[in-house]
This record gives C-alpha cells, sequence and structure tokens, in this order.
C-alpha cells in the first residue's frame, strides 16, 4: 500500500486508482516484450515483485510507451472503460491540473506525501539497495533480468526436495482441472455426449411393442397372359323337342373334342368350339323347363368346363357355383363342377380380372370353398383348398383373410405347418402395416404379436421333433419368434429361441479338445448347419439380448462369432455393435466404487475391435471414449491405474482430431482436454508440446495458460528442476507464449475487476496466486541464502498479502483459501 498524491492510503487492488502529476515518476513494470501491460500502475493489477523496478527518467518512460501495446485478452466483449481505469484518470488529472489553483500549505503537504510515497516504492524494489537508472530490458535476455526469479544462475536440487515441499502445503480442496473462462472452452469443449446407438436406448422408456414400424411395400404378383377367349356362335335353327336340342349339343361337343389341341388357334377349331358351346347353352335353357336332373346337371358341367377353357372364367365361376349348390351331392360331376369354379377364380385373380387391390375374384372363391366344406365336409382337397386360398390372399396383401384361410387347414394334414408358418407371418405383417400408423393402440399391437408367436410356436413344436436335419421353414419360425421376442423385450425368451432346441439358430462355439502327445488324427473343422443370413440376424438378436441384460462377455463372444460369419469383414452394423458393448461396458465400470487394471485391459480388447478409420464409429464418439476413460481414473485403486486412464483418454482425444471428419471449429477446445489428460498420464512435456502448439495461434486461453503453467510446475517438481522452476513463474524463455503464474495472474487479476468478474474468475485468480506463490517458496527454499532469498521472501510475503484483498467476502472461497495461504506464511517465516 502507499499514499496517493491526495493523500489516500491506496491498496494494492484498491478500485479508486490514484492520479499522478507529469512531474511525478512514473513507475513502468518491467515486462518482457510478448508480456507488455500498462504503462501506468493498475490499481486493479496484483501488486507482486515479480516485475522489474521501474525507471524514474521521464524520456526513458517515453521510449516505454513507444514500445509494445498492452495484451487484449479476447475473451468476449472489450471491458469498457470505467472511472478506475488508470489512464483516464492520469489525462483527466492532466487536463484539469493547469486550472487548479494550488493552495501553499496544500503544496507543502502533496511534496510531503509523494516523497513518502516514492521512498515506499523504493523499499518494495527488488533491489532497494541501488536505485537502477537502465532501460526496462527483456527477460528474453537472462544476462539483464533483474528479478530474483528470473536469475540465471542455475541451483542444483537435491532428489525429492521439490516433492517433499508441495507435500507439506498441497492444493486445496481443487480439482486439478483448467478453469473454463472463455468462451473456447465453455462452447466447444462441452462433454461429448453418448454415441447415438441404437443398443443404448433406455429400455425402461421404450414401447410395449417395440415402437413404430415402416409399413412393406406391397408388391402385386405380375398379371399373367390371360387365354383367348372363344365366341359362343348360337344354333342357326333350335329344336322345339329337348332330346333333339340335347342330342345336337352331345354331337357338336363330341365333334370339337375330337380336334387337335394343336390346332386351338384355327379358325375351324374356334368355329366348331364356339358352335358346340352354342348348342349345349341352348339345349340347357331348355333343360330348365324340363323335369329332368341328370340331363340338366350334366348340360351344367359341360357349360362350365367349356366356358372355363374358353377363356370365359366368370361365366365358368358362375356356372360352377351353381352346380355345387344345386347338383347332386353323390355324382362327380357336382363336385368336379365346384373345383372348376374354384380353378376359373383363381385364373381370373392371377390374371387381375378384377381390381387387384379388391380381391373379389379371391372372396367369391371362398364362398365355394365354403359350399364345398357343407357339402363335402370329408373331402380329400379340403386342406389344399384353403391353403392355396390364403396364399392368394396374403399374395395379395389381405392379411387378415389369410389368416381365416389359414385357420381352416387342418391339424393332421401335411400342410399344417405350413399353414401355421404362413398364418404367423400374415399376422406379422399385419402387425407392420398398422403400427406404422398414427396413434395406434398398444394393446391391439400386442395382441398381434402375441398370435403372430403362437402360430410360429405352433409350427417349431409340429417341424422339430420330426426332423433329422433342420429345414428353411423351421429356422424361420424360430427366428421370428426371437425377433418379436426382441420387440416386446423379452431378452430371455430372445436367447432360448436362438440357443436352445434340437436344431438351434446359434451353433455354440466348437470345444478345443485338449492336445495330447504324439500323433492324433485330424477331424474335419465342424461347421454349422445353419444358413448365414439366417445365422447372422439371430447373432444380432442374441447379442442385443445379452447386453440388455448386462452380459457383456458372453456378447463379446457372440460378437466374435457373428465377426466369423461370410461377409462380414468391414461390416459397419457390427462395428456399431462393438461400439454399444465398449459403451455398455464403460458405463458399468463409471458405475462402481473402484476398478482395476484387469478391467482396464478388458476394456483395451473390447476397443481393439474397433478400428480408428470406420464410418460406424464418429469423432464424436471417440471424444465420449475419452472423456470416459478419464471419468474412471479417479475410480482407479492405484496411481499406476489412474495414470494409465488417463493415458488412454489422451490417445484416443489424439485419434479423434487426426480424423480427417473431425470438426475445425473443435479442434483448439478438444486440445484443452488432450493436453490436460497428457499431463495427468504423467507425460507433462508431451503436455507442453500440445500447449505450446496451439497458444502460438491463440494465447490468450485462460485454460490453455492455465494448463501450461501447471506443467511446468509439475515438471519442476518431478524433475527438481530450478530452472523449470522459474519457468512456471515467468514463462519458459524458448516459449513466449506460455506466460506461466505470474503474468496469468495479472491478466486474470484484469477479469476479475472487470465488468465481466464472476465468483469463478475469482477463484482461478486465487488458484493462481497460490501456484505463484508456492513456487517461489520452493524458491525461497533451494536458494543459498543471501540477499536474493530474503528479496524473494518479501515479494512473497507481499504477493499473499495482495492475494488475501482478493477473496470476495461471504462465499466459499472465503473458507477455502486463507487456510492455505497461512501455511504458505508460516512456512515463509519458519527459516527467516
Amino acid at each position: 500500500m502507499f499514499l496517493s498524491p491526495n493523500g489516500r492510503l491506496v491498496t494494492a487492488i484498491d478500485t479508486q486508482t490514484p492520479s499522478f502529476d507529469k512531474t511525478e515518476p512514473t513507475f513502468v513494470p518491467t515486462v518482457d516484450e510478448d508480456h507488455s501491460s500498462e504503462r501506468v500502475v493498475d490499481t486493479n493489477e496484483v501488486n507482486t515483485d515479480e516485475n522489474a523496478p521501474e525507471s524514474s527518467h521521464n524520456n526513458e518512460r517515453e521510449e516505454e510507451t513507444n514500445s509494445d501495446s498492452p495484451i487484449i485478452i479476447q475473451t468476449g466483449k472489450q471491458p469498457q472503460h470505467t472511472d478506475r481505469d488508470p489512464d483516464n484518470d492520469h489525462k483527466k488529472y492532466a487536463r484539469t491540473r493547469n486550472s487548479r489553483t494550488p493552495m501553499l500549505a496544500g503544496l507543502g503537504l502533496v511534496s510531503l506525501l509523494l516523497g513518502v510515497s516514492l521512498v515506499m516504492f523504493l523499499m518494495r524494489s527488488p533491489d532497494n539497495d541501488a536505485t537502477q537508472t537502465a532501460p526496462t530490458q527483456s527477460r528474453s535476455k537472462p544476462g539483464l533480468q533483474t528479478t530474483e526469479e528470473s536469475s540465471s544462475q542455475n541451483i542444483t536440487i537435491a532428489p525429492g526436495t521439490l516433492k517433499a515441499l508441495v507435500a507439506k502445503i498441497p492444493i486445496p480442496n481443487r480439482n486439478d482441472a483448467p478453469e473454463q473462462l472463455t468462451s473456447l472452452a465453455s462452447t466447444n469443449g462441452s462433454r461429448s455426449r453418448s454415441p447415438n446407438t441404437t443398443n443404448t436406448e433406455d429400455e425402461r422408456n421404450r414401447s410395449p411393442f417395440g415402437g413404430p414400424t415402416v409399413a412393406p411395400d406391397l408388391v402385386l404378383p405380375r398379371p399373367s397372359e390371360p387365354r383367348k377367349r372363344i365366341a359362343i356362335i348360337a344354333p342357326a335353327r333350335t329344336s322345339r323337342y329337348f332330346d333333339d336340342a340335347y342330342n345336337d349339343a352331345y354331337q357338336k361337343y363330341e365333334s370339337w373334342s375330337e380336334l387337335d389341341e394343336n390346332a386351338a388357334d384355327t379358325e375351324d377349331y374356334k368355329t366348331q368350339f364356339g358352335q358346340a358351346l352354342g348348342a349345349i347353352r341352348a339345349a340347357y335353357e331348355m333343360s330348365l323347363r324340363r323335369d329332368n336332373r341328370q340331363r340338366r346337371e350334366e348340360l351344367l358341367y359341360l357349360l362350365t368346363y367349356l366356358s372355363q377353357k374358353a377363356g370365359r372364367l366368370m361365366e365358368a365361376a358362375i356356372y360352377g357355383e351353381l352346380i355345387a349348390r344345386t347338383g347332386d351331392v353323390s355324382t362327380s360331376a357336382t363336385r368336379d363342377g365346384a373345383s372348376i369354379a374354384l380353378a376359373a377364380l383363381q385364373e381370373a385373380t392371377a390374371i387381375h380380372w378384377g381390381k387387384p387391390d379388391d380381391v373379389g375374384e379371391l372372396r367369391y372363391m371362398q364362398s365355394i370353398a365354403e359350399v364345398i366344406d357343407a357339402r363335402w365336409p370329408d373331402d380329400s382337397q379340403h386342406n389344399e383348398i384353403w391353403f392355396t386360398l390364403a396364399q392368394s390372399y396374403a399374395a395379395f396383401g389381405q392379411y387378415e383373410h389369410a389368416t381365416g384361410a389359414y385357420a381352416k387347414v387342418r391339424k393332421e394334414s401335411s400342410l399344417y405347418a405350413d399353414a401355421k408358418l404362413g398364418c404367423g407371418t400374415a399376422y406379422w405383417s399385419l402387425f407392420l402395416r398398422r403400427a406404422s400408423q398414427p396413434d395406434v393402440d398398444p394393446d391391439a399391437m400386442l395382441a398381434l404379436l402375441s398370435k403372430a408367436s403362437a402360430q410360429y410356436n405352433a409350427a417349431v413344436k409340429v417341424l422339430e421333433p420330426k426332423l433329422r436335419s433342420p429345414t428353411l421353414p423351421l429356422f424361420t419360425a424360430k427366428q421370428m419368434l426371437a425377433i418379436i421376442a426382441d420387440r416386446t423385450g423379452d431378452s430371455n425368451a430372445v436367447i432360448r429361441w436362438t440357443t436352445t432346441g434340437k436344431f438351434p439358430l446359434v451353433q455354440p462355439p466348437p470345444k478345443v479338445p485338449p492336445r495330447r502327445k504324439g500323433k492324433r488324427k485330424r477331424t474335419p473343422p465342424q461347421t454349422s448347419s445353419t444358413p448365414p443370413a439366417f445365422a447372422r440376424t439371430a447373432l444380432q438378436l442374441l447379442y442385443r439380448a445379452q447386453t440388455q441384460q448386462g452380459d457383456l462377455q458372453a456378447a463379446q463372444k457372440t460378437l466374435a462369432q457373428l465377426d466369423k460369419l461370410p461377409d462380414s469383414t468391414g461390416n459397419d452394423n457390427l462395428k456399431s455393435m462393438q461400439l454399444a458393448t465398449a459403451v455398455r461396458r464403460f458405463k458399468q465400470m463409471t458405475a462402481k466404487e473402484r476398478i482395476v487394471m484387469q478391467e482396464i485391459k478388458e476394456l483395451d480388447a473390447l476397443l481393439a475391435k474397433l478400428p480408428a478409420k470406420s464410418n460406424a464409429v464418429s469423432p464424436q464418439d471417440w471424444l465420449w471414449i475419452g472423456q470416459a476413460w478419464a471419468d474412471l481414473a479417479p475410480k482407479a485403486t492405484n496411481a499406476q491405474t489412474s495414470m494409465a486412464c488417463y493415458d488412454r483418454a489422451a490417445k484416443t482425444c489424439s485419434l479423434a482430431i487426426a480424423l480427417p471428419s473431425f470438426p475445425e471449429d473443435r479442434v483448439a477446445a478438444t486440445q484443452v482436454r488432450h493436453a490436460e489428460w497428457l499431463r495427468r498420464a504423467g507425460k507433462t512435456q508431451a503436455s507442453l508440446d500440445v500447449l505450446a502448439e496451439i497458444l502460438k495461434k491463440s494465447p490468450n486461453v485462460f485454460d490453455l495458460q492455465t494448463q501450461a503453467a501447471m506443467s511446468l510446475e509439475k515438471l519442476a517438481i518431478e524433475q527438481d528442476s530450478e530452472p523449470n522452476l522459474r519457468a512456471a513463474i515467468r514463462g519458459p524463455e524458448d516459449q513466449p507464449a506460455i506466460w506461466g503464474w505470474s503474468k496469468l495472474a495479472v491478466q486474470l487479476h484484469k477479469l476479475r475487476y472487470s465488468d465481466r468478474g464472476t465468483v469463478e474468475h475469482a477463484d482461478a485468480l486465487l488458484a493462481a496466486h497460490f501456484h505463484l506463490a508456492r513456487c517461489r517458496w520452493m524458491l525461497v527454499e533451494v536458494l543459498d541464502g543471501g540477499s536474493r532469498q530474503d528479496t524473494l521472501r518479501r515479494q512473497t510475503r507481499k504477493q499473499i498479502a495482495s492475494a488475501r484483498l482478493a477473496i470476495p467476502p461471504d462465499t466459499n472461497l472465503d473458507a477455502k483459501w486463507p487456510q492455505s495461504f497461512d501455511l504458505l506464511e508460516t512456512e515463509l517465516s519458519a527459516n527467516p
């Protein structure tokens, strides 16, 4: 503290700056070429003695004025000048000085106070025994340095000395991470979010039926080529007698039937065909007025048969339905007429006779099948008719009708298992269609999945016991059961349907027999009977179920099997699953209280499966993994394991930055974490190299400057290096972009007392003060004694006194920092 010209007592961080007359000596702190500061004493700066003595010559001040301009901290909008700015006060005083009418008594008092102030200032100079008149020199020239901590004489420190000193005064309840005081760190350096993989979704919030689906595109069967229609040729003259018309119809039918089928395209064939069809229709019309059922049904059957053969499909269906409903059940013509009607309708469906999305022909076909069931309940073709009808319904997207038709197939039929499989597929397709619509009823969707599962289960029960080797229908049914169980979140059912049974979808890995001495016969390698497509889907489902149950070791084995399948190399889907496994494992370990080195190696094995250049793993994913490694470090059981975690975090961070797709605007912020993790991994020099490289482009980033100073201090402690200790205070000479604790404290002081100053800035300032004072104290302890040691001790005490005044009242900092500064003062006083 000192007296201002106005007679006011001013402290080092007093918010009111004293005004100086031009005739008074202007105090210019000694700065480096890279560390230029204000030309007039700024009372918002720390009043530390790391600055070299000032010259009292005005001409020297003018030279200093024209040197370097003050560094402007680029951390947002520029701070506005207030009445506390020393330059403004100085200019204001200069404008008004000549207008004042000083009193003689006042001038005498001012002269006396100025003298006292000058004496006090000279007493605080590091070299108060000699007034220096040389201009301020740059610290880049060691021979001209004037402060004690910048001495060019190196001191040999016994190994372990600095570690012992640091142990006496630890950092107070402070996470040794850099404060985020700049926009660079707070915007671009935010923590990476968890990788966005389908396997890391919150199971508790999932839909009960697996969520919305995408309706499959319905591709209708291609229409077949219709046969050519034969025109009906009515008889030129019709007999009045039914017997004559009946005999004429049969004669023309027999004449046509004797023609060669290969001549169907000839005009003679078409003419005789049309004449036979016309004669039979005329005779049938006459039979309706006669009481001769047998002949009427014979003519109706011929009409059905010839209409279907002539390409007159719907007429054949109508005639066939009529004979099926009204004909004599005991005659074969009646039953055959019903079959011809079904065939005609099936052909009409195939040629898209009507509307393909309406399929009225199939509904007509179903009505005839129901007539057959009613009149011939034990018909041998019952199951084939309904199975064919169900397949036609499913092919045209009529899944509800298909399920009803499949249900008609009887259990004793050889088509029963296929019908159950088809019915399950129809229910599944119906589910996919309805679940794709908005505002669906979850209970209705679960009911469809339950029905599909029941049908597939019935197919498995029929197929598996009697098979000697697995078939495609069996694999299909088992795979669909696992898929439905996966959608409903039943991981136990997924594992059961993929790994159990007579023919499991996932074959267990072959057991390697123990090696025996001597020769042994070579056995052919075991191969899985499951087709690769089924095996891949089954393994993916099994993996998902195992990860949901938290069995990551089993999941990793499943991924190993999946990796051995054909065409699996470079599969992005496989890489995504491997990433999901690693993410789940990281989350499991983060939830634990302690971790050991063996668990670190398990994670290494998981991550070894992830290639650095893979589309499945983005730079954001790698950053998340790096942060996860850093989060595990505090949970390590020993320092070695903790450093191993930080080392892996730094390597992962470096890998992410090296990717071509890494965002350019995030490089600087990511380097903050990269350098920090390197330092915590014990690679202090590598951390410094990273920091120095980025500080060349962005020197005004407090996060990086704090880390750099921390790294220099740590390096000095680890190596018991007096030059590194001085570099931590003043910054390394070969890396001028790094400030060191001294200038960092000055710049943080400016930020703390600016309009943007916060409690966090005050905490960062006090931390810089603490490290600066501790480094100076360690330097005091290793000096051999003499004036240099005494001067540095006084400087450190004054700095601590200034730091105490920077502690904001009524905050948690009031309880955090005073004790640490007390310890430093105690140690400084222990060996005066």
